[in-house]
């Protein structure tokens, strides 16, 4: 694989149209937008020039109340076309008075092409939508299918319906991680599965689906508003052509919903958004492929293979022919790593080798020793000689990984070093029973000298909330930020309430794509000033504690 070049020259930011968004009241906490006002705000602040939009109160209370209030809202607002309406159907309206001859004449009328289905919310399964799908079928519908609505999916539902429909486009909504492999298995069986890229956060993903699929299959589409500016960041430096780069970005989704021969004989002068203001921020910066100006450092990577995961690079080279140019590219002048081997086989042969490998660089990567209980007699025999070296600078744990839960005995001699020596430990955290903030409230405060860092700020929303107590309580927690896009919570949020000096900024590559994370991270609505110190300079200080 030849190495990977970022060329700096400033590019045109291409026009996007957004696949993925919504509208509404909902009646817990979910971050989102109130009403189409909140919403083109947003689009405006990232350039967005379209989306197609539904209606929340279709979903959470009733798919024919809420699409007549999307389009009474919509119409209020004078959108223009940058809101084109998507209507949420459900098999339930089969059976109520006038409902399936009210959508088809609100979908004929307002020329609706775009259906949503919600199959975990609103309680159906996925081929109990056929007979409404087989009645809608003269409009030329295109069916939008969220896939955090149906856990686990059953594949050979969609499958089937993709085959009984080969002339309805069914888009794919927000996969990632595992899910990449049923999407690819899907995509490769029918050519009528699409998907979108909003939670394709992996390394080289777009890249990947456009060789094997083409680009035809993909849209462009931005997830929860936490996510900020991550999709289009990874859109904008995908190593894909200018072509195929505009037809995921707004064409494909175009084509798909007829409006580039609808929009050919109408006034399109409120379809496009005022684009990005002319500043230098570092948001600006960087999606113009500016230099950054910034010491950064990612508190959170990883190197080699993992076998749940796709990706394109899996060996620990050809990872680091991706990685380092990159780090170059953005001023990640220094990067935190833990081994893949160490977390999934023998730990102490896996943090030798990782050594092996990444010393040879010098200061440009750091290693994080993975303690494994399992391996505790052994790794506490060689622990004052590997950190009498400059390489190792603090501690992994996957409890996840191992089934190990953090308040486990076989932890404690850890905990103690740590104290000890003022070493930084990073734990993944997440929600379940193995590893959560809350888990920690005992332990972090009996060892005040080490450093608690929260990898992925707890995870979804409870995590997080967990993760920001905690911080609040005990002056060595800091949530690290790579991952935590998987809580609806805007981080903005969770910065004001910790503070900007108790957060770091971490990748997750080679898990995730340094760029998306990077996106997310700059475009964060949050004064510069705070920002920067979350970029490097707080992992630096934690740094300097070492004795």
């Amino acid at each position: 694989m030849p190495p990977l070049v970022i060329e700096r020259v400033n590019i045109s930011m291409c026009t996007l149209f957004d696949s993925n968004k919504c509208f509404g009241n909902v009646s817990g906490y979910v971050q989102g937008f109130r009403n189409a006002s909140d919403l083109l705000a947003n689009m405006d602040r990232f350039g967005i020039s379209r989306s197609l939009v539904w209606n929340t109160e279709a979903r959470d209370y009733s798919p024919t109340w809420g699409n007549c209030r999307l389009l009474e809202e919509l119409k209020a607002q004078d959108c223009g076309e940058r809101l084109v309406p998507a209507f949420t159907v459900s098999p339930v309206m089969l059976y109520e008075e006038n409902a399936m001859d009210g959508l088809i004449q609100a979908m004929t009328v307002n020329e609706v092409r775009a259906i949503r289905v919600f199959p975990g919310t609103l309680r159906h399964s996925i081929g109990q939508i056929e007979t409404l799908i087989d009645t809608l079928r003269k409009l030329k519908p295109v069916l939008f299918f969220d896939s955090k609505e149906r856990e686990p999916l059953d594949a050979r539902e969609l499958l089937s319906l993709a085959e009984k429909f080969p002339d309805i486009p069914i888009v794919y909504m927000q996969g990632m991680w595992d899910e990449l492999v049923t999407m690819l298995d899907l995509m490769r069986h029918r050519e009528n599965i699409l998907v979108d890229t909003s939670w394709l956060h992996t390394p080289q993903v777009i890249e990947l689906i456009t060789e094997k699929f083409g680009a035809e299959r993909m849209v462009f589409g931005t997830g929860y508003g936490s996510h900020n500016g991550a999709s289009i960041a990874a859109l904008l430096y995908s190593d894909i052509s200018e072509s195929q780069r505009e037809l995921i970005g707004h064409k494909n989704l175009e084509r798909l919903l007829g409006l580039i021969e609808i929009n050919d004989d109408r006034d399109t002068s409120k379809l496009h958004a005022a684009g990005l203001p002319e500043d230098e921020s570092l948001w600006n910066r960087f999606i113009s492929r500016k230099d950054l100006g910034l010491d950064i450092i990612d508190a959170h990577g990883h190197l080699g293979h993992f076998s749940t995961n796709i990706m394109k690079a899996c060996d620990v080279e050809k990872q680091l022919e991706y990685f380092i140019p990159l780090m170059d590219a953005f001023n990640i002048t220094a990067a935190a790593i833990s081994g893949t081997q160490a977390l999934s086989l023998s730990a102490p042969a896996g943090n030798r080798m990782l050594e092996e490998v990444l010393s040879h660089y010098g200061k440009k990567f750091m290693g994080y020793y993975v303690y494994n209980p399992y391996y505790r007699d052994e790794i506490l025999s060689e622990l004052d000689h590997c950190f009498s070296r400059d390489f190792f600078i603090g501690f992994k744990i996957h409890c996840h990984q191992w089934q190990i839960p953090v308040t486990d005995t076989g932890f404690e001699p850890l905990w103690e070093y740590a104290h000890r020596h003022c070493l930084p430990i990073l734990l993944h955290t997440w929600e379940g029973n193995l590893v959560t903030p809350a888990m920690l409230e005992d332990i972090a405060p009996a060892y005040p000298n080490a450093i608690f860092i929260l990898g992925h700020s707890g995870g979804g929303n409870k995590g997080r909330r967990e993760a920001e107590e905690l911080a609040l309580r005990n002056g060595n927690v800091f949530l690290e930020f790579c991952g935590s896009f998987t809580a609806s919570i805007p981080y903005e949020e969770t910065v004001r309430r910790v503070g900007s000096s108790r957060v770091l900024f971490g990748t997750d590559a080679m898990f995730h794509s340094p760029v998306w994370e990077l996106g997310r991270a700059l475009s964060m609505n949050i004064p510069e000033e705070e920002l920067v110190p979350i970029m490097g300079g707080n992992f630096r200080k934690i740094l300097s504690l070492r004795r």
